[in-house]
């Protein structure tokens, strides 16, 4: 396993310099935590489902699904007034 290897598994920030003629750029990688993210989301979606009003967001997602299969109506108004639920 060479260095750079080692590195990535080591999971290192990696500085890598790319030399285009007498420029030079450095790129910083990151390293993101999948699962904190994921973990991070699902509580974040569950703290807003209990919060909104479920009539509310099953008579806007019944409108929107009446106007798509009519071919009528604002769909992009539809459902950006889901959004605001």
């Amino acid at each position: 396993m060479n260095m750079f290897e080692q590195l990535v598994r080591t999971g290192h920030a990696l500085i890598w310099v790319v030399e285009l003629g007498h420029k030079k750029i450095n790129a910083t990688t990151l390293e993101v935590d999948n699962d904190a993210v994921r973990e991070a989301q699902i509580a974040r979606l569950k703290s807003i489902k209990t919060s909104r009003d479920s009539v509310k967001v099953s008579d806007s997602l019944a409108a929107l699904t009446a106007a798509a299969k009519s071919g009528t109506g604002n769909l992009l108004e539809l459902a950006l007034s889901l959004i605001h639920i």
